[in-house]
């Protein structure tokens, strides 16, 4: 392993607390969509990313469902880390063995509507993005959004950021649930 590797494993372990918190905290604002109001989540992500002063827009179609866009470095290529903060509705909460928007962490697992499917990848592109820019020079730009609207169909959330021409990047890393294996290709509209 790398000093460059370690160094990213290290500030990931030191700051691993404060990810499982911010996790646990998205998983409590409840952003069942319909309705599809992420703006709780939406201020959860921007107030971290304002922490570690990473320069942030918030655009939106419709107020209750704002997205994120943060860029890091400038130029090419473009590296793009994507996730939603929508989830689908929780359903009849007396089928839950917890409280769907608890965030109640138990061992090893945090337990929520939302996070697996994607609260806890747009965490993890956090995370990813705080560990790298201390350690690893960037060539070119570094990318993160946060959607809303993905559940049903992305059009005030992708596909409104694509629609307007502020997504254009040579590489896409889309945080969704593969039963943790890589995927080469996503539906959708990006």
């Amino acid at each position: 392993m790398t000093d460059t590797d370690q160094a990213i494993l290290d500030t990931i372990e030191r700051r691993r607390a404060s990810l499982v918190g911010l996790l646990a905290s998205a998983v409590r604002a409840d952003s069942s969509n319909p309705p599809g109001d992420t703006r709780k989540v939406a201020e959860l992500i921007a107030a971290r990313l304002r922490e570690r002063s990473i320069d942030f827009q918030f655009l939106a179609d419709e107020p209750r469902k704002p997205n994120i866009l943060a860029r890091i470095g400038t130029g090419a290529p473009e590296v793009l880390f994507t996730s939603h903060m929508d989830t689908v509705p929780a359903g009849d909460r007396r089928a839950w063995r917890r409280d769907p928007f608890s965030g109640e962490v138990v061992g090893t697992r945090l337990y929520g509507r939302g996070s697996a499917d994607a609260k806890a990848s747009l965490v993890a592109m956090v995370g990813a993005i705080e560990a790298l820019i201390p350690v690893l020079p960037l060539h070119g730009t570094l990318s993160l959004t946060a959607v809303s609207d993905e559940e049903v169909g992305g059009v005030k959330g992708t596909e409104f950021l694509v629609d307007r021409g502020l997504l254009r990047p040579d590489h896409v890393v889309v945080g969704e649930i593969t039963g943790n294996h890589l995927a080469v290709a996503e539906k959708g509209v990006v």
